[in-house]
């Protein structure tokens, strides 16, 4: 495994996977890149391939928090509240079919914590302004809730729990590292033996005593 440890002051990298100062586990490693898309690390950085699945996992809080603070002006608060964790769930079980190069980019400036913390404000000012308390109170904890990833972090523990196919996570780093490898013109021959490494790491992991 190249660098195992500290790799860089946004994750560390170790023989179970990776983790990221976001508080988020790949089990991938990059190791398991170098057998999936050989020769791609050698073009494009770990870093690199860590920063864009990170601005995809972010993603899912971002965008239902936009559509959020976006619908409590046009819809009563509770069918707001509604659609946005409706959204949350479908963009965080399909983003990774529709991971591109040009949309990472595009994400990278939606998930900007500057962008989305001055149209929170806005947004949950205006309630206060207009008189509208309720939906205030209401909008303070869902801009919560969404801001910190908990409701995704609930929903991934449900999904991981019922289902047993890889993580969210690395779904994520898979289609990445497949799209990342496309565009270099490198070829990807193991993608089978990676899903069914990340799986044993899984197991292994969820074994292990707490």
């Amino acid at each position: 495994m190249r660098n195992i440890g500290l790799t860089s002051s946004e994750f560390v990298e170790t023989p179970a996977g990776i983790f990221t100062r976001n508080g988020h586990w790949y089990y991938i490693t990059s190791d398991q890149i170098d057998i999936i898309a050989p020769g791609l690390l050698d073009i494009v950085s770990i870093d690199t391939m860590v920063n864009n699945a990170e601005i995809w996992v972010k993603s899912t809080d971002a965008t239902s928090l936009l559509i959020f603070i976006g619908l409590i002006h046009l819809l009563p608060i509770s069918v707001a509240t509604l659609l946005s964790l409706l959204f949350l769930m479908f963009w965080q079980l399909s983003k990774s079919a529709m991971i591109s190069m040009w949309l990472t980019s595009v994400l990278k400036i939606i998930t900007n914590e500057t962008i989305i913390l001055f149209a929170a404000v806005v947004s949950i000012s205006y309630l206060g302004v207009v008189g509208q308390y309720q939906s205030l109170i209401v909008g303070l904890l869902f801009f919560m809730i969404f801001r910190f990833g908990w409701a995704r972090k609930l929903f991934d523990s449900f999904y991981s729990k019922y289902h047993q196919g890889i993580s969210l996570n690395d779904r994520v780093m898979k289609m990445l590292i497949i799209k990342t490898a496309i565009a270099k013109h490198v070829s990807v021959p193991g993608i089978q033996r990676m899903e069914q490494d990340i799986l044993n790491l899984m197991i292994r992991h969820k074994k292990k005593p707490k």
